[in-house]
């Protein structure tokens, strides 16, 4: 169990930075002072393809956040960074949990978006989602974020029909010095990082880092609130080249958290929900070993090996799986035709242990996923018309094999402007809970479904459960989407429309014991009232998960990008998008509704005298995606290099916005709370 002391913290973690400020200023480098506009430059990305190629012979929407935009954003956190990305669905539920997605709705158990951090998924094989709490990943170690919006199961497998998102950090021959942090605010205790990076012989480096946490709850909520933070991480990653051919690169990173949160779950004696504070306790490890070879000129292949293990223990569930993944990859060239082609497994061991709440945990918790994949490029007219042809097959324990295939062409109009187009098909498939578990919801009341008349009867709580089913089959979803890039050197534009229709779409049905209905009506028309509430009261709802419908999501993405001048660069956005569903006759959709959301964003970096910069993004979200009203924000950051080893920072969250970003009474266990205004200070120091 941790235990916070943030007196003592945060006194420790000035005296460290003070320190390393008076001692050690002589070996800080001082590097270009520049705002960065990422999407004027024809920057290399790895998502898209598997592997190194330009933006603008990529057909997917993409987006990449540089080192230099989260640090000038002064974000402290994977969901504020993703909260930068246009088109991005990123909600906070309360101060430490998060609703994240792309092109859907999400939610806090979201399992279309698949997360990696240096190319390892961490998603959690429960519910097919991550903790986002528990992505910890210094930022000031982050390389750069690429996010697709849109499908890539071609390439990644099932679970991101909606998009990825790929977290890459800063080899570590590229973070030698040391270097540390120190944050404190208003909704902030203490965010303490400290890194120091060194060399092994002349063919390897190392850092080890190190990340302490602790937030403050949120004032409001839908109920008490109590949604504090205690983290405590350490890492190290390594890099080796053997010779100029071969390379190494390792890492692992341990994690122990405390996590608040107000739980929505069932009173036993009332049957309907009712609200308890309970702290949830995880404790993390994941390990990475991946090995390349440069083969000739023009072949590389890689092979990679990884471990997740996470724990997690709160008052009614404690939470372990174990899961194993093993990846093979080959890249070459035939001709002007690159071939992408490679093999992966993975191994999944889950625990769940609950005697109160979850009745039922299927008849197996360990599965297998194992499948290939093939991709062409071909360079039909020489930099001018690329088509490109893949499948990725894939088999999994629950819906067996499933097959990804997608076509996608770019035409280059000139070397400025591009247009591309991809048609693919994408899989997500059933979870481990909708295929296994049974867990007790809000109780409905008789009335509910029928009315007798007899309000004693009418107002009776049945106990209520959510059930899955193996039958559960997986959601198949086909998309077309096409889009538009314009570059300039002080200009770019990319605009992007689309149209997924998924089927097989997750739904759910109450259903009820006919003949005890029968009889309890039976003994209401004898006038036998207690016969009536004992057949009842042991005569439960159960809502089974199906997958009998189909949900249609269509919209339309735009992001500009102007440097107004060397001192001056904006961004502007504007994403709308709509679901559709085509619902089975009872049935209810598991995750969303009928909505639509648009969304503007705006960026604004400014270079000052004096080495200093001003940071400012606004945001606003319209529409009834997430049953709150409408969202307008803006986050304003400040930054100045006092030093060339010394950065100090304030910055200012959530301006003009005191309100629930998310409203999702349906999910199980969540209560949201409202987003306050806050102000945090920084104090960055190398040495």
């Amino acid at each position: 169990m941790l235990q916070a002391q943030p007196r003592n913290h945060w006194l420790i973690a000035c005296a460290l930075l003070s320190f390393f400020y008076f001692c050690n200023t002589a070996n800080a480098s001082d590097p270009e002072f520049d705002l960065e506009s990422l999407m004027s430059t024809d920057v290399q990305v790895t998502s898209a393809m598997k592997r190194a190629q330009p933006i603008s012979n990529t057909a997917s929407s993409i987006y990449v956040l540089t080192n230099k935009d989260l640090l000038n954003a002064g974000v402290q956190s994977i969901p504020q960074a993703l909260n930068l990305v246009p088109g991005m669905q990123v909600r906070q539920i309360n101060n430490n949990q998060w609703a994240i997605t792309a092109r859907f709705a999400g939610g806090r158990y979201s399992s279309n978006l698949l997360v990696l951090i240096d190319g390892q998924s961490v998603y959690n094989p429960t519910f097919a989602g991550v903790y986002w709490e528990n992505i910890d990943v210094p930022i000031q170690d982050v390389e750069r974020i690429e996010v697709i919006r849109g499908q890539t199961g071609t390439l990644w497998g099932v679970n991101a029909s909606n998009g990825v998102v790929n977290i890459i950090t800063k080899n570590s021959l590229d973070t030698q010095e040391g270097y540390a942090t120190v944050s404190h605010g208003s909704d902030l205790q203490y965010d303490l990082n400290l890194r120091y990076g060194g060399t092994i012989g002349d063919q390897g480096s190392y850092r080890v880092y190190s990340h302490h946490l602790e937030e403050k709850q949120a004032s409001e909520g839908l109920s008490p609130t109590n949604d504090t933070s205690l983290l405590n991480s350490m890492g190290m990653r390594v890099d080796y080249a053997f010779n100029d051919d071969i390379t190494l690169f390792s890492k692992w990173n341990i994690l122990d958290s405390a996590i608040g949160q107000t739980s929505r779950r069932v009173d036993k004696n009332t049957l309907r929900n009712g609200s308890f504070n309970e702290s949830v306790e995880r404790n993390k490890f994941d390990f990475l070993i991946r090995v390349e070879e440069r083969i000739s000129k023009k072949s590389n292949h890689m092979l990679q090996f990884s471990i997740n293990k996470e724990s997690g223990y709160q008052e009614t569930l404690d939470e372990e799986f174990r899961a194993a993944d093993l990846e093979y990859q080959i890249n070459t060239l035939i001709g002007d035709h690159q071939i992408d082609m490679g093999l992966y497994y993975r191994y999944n061991d889950i625990e769940l242990i609950s005697d109160e709440y979850i009745t039922n945990f299927g008849n197996s918790n360990k599965f297998e996923n194992y499948g290939g994949f093939f991709q062409a490029q071909l360079n039909v007219i020489p930099d001018k018309f690329h088509l490109i042809l893949g499948n990725m097959s894939a088999y999994n324990d629950y819906t067996g094999w499933e097959n990804q295939p997608s076509f996608r062409t770019i035409y280059k109009i000139s070397p400025s402007q591009t247009v591309w187009f991809n048609a693919s098909k994408a899989v997500r498939v059933p979870s481990y809970l909708e295929n296994n578990i049974e867990i007790q919801v809000n109780g409905s009341k008789v009335g509910e479904f029928v009315n007798t008349g007899n309000t004693t009867i009418d107002n009776t709580v049945l106990a209520s459960y959510l059930r899955g089913s193996p039958d559960t089959e997986a959601e198949e979803t086909i998309s077309y989407e096409a889009g538009y890039r314009l570059t300039d050197d002080n200009y770019s534009l990319d605009l992007s429309i689309f149209k997924n229709t998924s089927n097989n779409t997750l739904t759910y049905q109450p259903s009820i014991n006919t003949h005890a209905v029968n009889s309890a009506v039976f003994a209401l028309l004898s006038g036998d009232v207690p016969q009536v509430l004992s057949i009842l009261n042991n005569t439960p709802i159960y809502y089974d998960f199906f997958s009998l419908s189909t949900l249609n999501v269509t919209g339309l993405e735009a992001v500009f990008a102007f440097d107004i001048s060397p001192k001056v660069d904006t961004e502007l956005s504007y994403s709308v998008i709509n679901l559709d569903y085509d619902l089975a006759p009872g049935q209810v959709a598991a995750i969303s509704h009928d909505s639509t959301l648009t969304q503007l964003m705006a960026k604004l970096n400014v270079k000052l005298p004096h080495r200093q910069s001003l940071n400012i993004n606004v945001k606003s979200e319209k529409g009834s995606m997430y049953s709150t009203g409408n969202i307008f924000s803006a986050d304003i950051g400040w930054r100045w290099k006092a030093k060339p080893n010394v950065t100090l920072a304030v910055n200012a969250w959530n301006l003009f916005s005191n309100e629930y970003e998310y409203l999702n009474t349906r999910e199980l266990h969540t209560s949201p709370t409202k987003v306050n205004k806050s102000v945090t200070a920084s104090l960055y120091v190398e040495f």
